[in-house]
């Protein structure tokens, strides 16, 4: 019996988790899913066969994890990451031709300003302490030097030239890739979760579900990161507090940091810069939709010819 892989393999920032939770919903007798929710050993494996450690024991993990008819593998990490500048994608494509035999490959791509505009959030999330600007322009021959970690490290945004990242995914499209545009799930969801599906050859499930509201925390974030530069004192302390009263009434289960009352403290203060901090408010926005006009203009010739392969290739097939 051949065995159908499948690898959804990024990029990130671009609708994982919500590809991740719906694929789960097709496990069978028949069909065994992996993400990083079940699969982090696959992750870590992969990485020590990237840098050359237990190649052996590690190929041998790969032949036996799993017997079922069909495999789908949906971790982003395995195409390659912006902390290292993408530095080693040709290398990790090799990697997975081999542990997994040619398989197929998902690849969701999405416009590089807007991605690199989550990307800072993910990481003000995590208490990164960079404006946008400093975080996406860090000096290129730098990059590959950074472990990568969880988008707090910055990048460079020249590194999105997907001519060049997905390079050798093009070169096996359609047969063995498919490219699908983030921009379309913004329009329509279940019409992006059907083409997903229909990629890996599962029986449509889809219902319509309830309007969901995406990223609904990342003005707390920015002004979170506002607030540590303007009333950095008083705003720390305030912080702590948050987490100490929702821990004592049970509102969180640990010292959260984005807690319930946090995110009340930060809408109040994002009024309050707005009105009283009016022009470093307004400042500190006009700078980020700047660089994102730059990235964009930087990308606009880059990304014709990379739409201009895919479409040239589907009408060709």
């Amino acid at each position: 019996m051949k065995q159908e892989i499948y690898l959804h393999i990024g990029l990130y920032k671009c609708a994982s988790t919500l590809i991740q939770k719906t694929l789960h919903k097709y496990e069978n007798n028949e069909i065994d899913v992996f993400t990083p929710e079940n699969g982090r050993q696959i992750y870590d494996k992969f990485r020590e066969i990237l840098k050359n450690k237990n190649k052996k024991k590690n190929l041998n993990f790969f032949k036996s994890l799993s017997s079922k008819k069909k495999v789908i593998i949906s971790i982003e990490g395995l195409l390659g990451h912006q902390s290292n500048g993408f530095y080693d994608i040709d290398k990790r494509f090799k990697i997975l031709e081999k542990i997994f035999n040619k398989p197929k490959y998902l690849i969701i791509f999405r416009n590089q300003s807007d991605l690199l505009y989550s990307a800072w959030h993910q990481g003000l999330r995590n208490d990164l302490n960079l404006n946008f600007e400093e975080y996406i322009t860090f000096k290129k021959n730098k990059l590959r030097f950074q472990v990568i970690r969880n988008f707090t490290q910055p990048t460079n945004y020249k590194v999105y030239d997907y001519n060049k990242i997905f390079s050798n995914y093009l070169n096996i499209f359609p047969e063995r890739a498919m490219f699908i545009n983030f921009s379309v799930l913004m329009k329509n969801e279940s019409f992006f979760l059907r083409e997903v599906i229909k990629f890996f050859k599962l029986n449509s499930k889809i219902r319509k579900r309830k309007e969901i509201k995406y990223n609904q925390k990342i003005e707390q974030y920015r002004t979170n990161f506002l607030a540590k530069k303007i009333i950095p004192t008083f705003h720390k302390i305030i912080m702590k507090i948050t987490v100490k009263i929702g821990y004592y009434l049970c509102l969180i289960k640990r010292n959260k940091l984005w807690n319930p009352l946090s995110i009340i403290y930060l809408t109040i203060l994002d009024h309050i810069f707005k009105s009283f901090y009016k022009s470093t408010y307004e400042d500190f926005y006009k700078k980020i939709m700047k660089m994102k006009k730059k990235i964009d203009e930087y990308y606009k010739y880059k990304n014709k010819i990379f739409i201009k392969k895919l479409n040239y290739v589907s009408t060709k097939k």
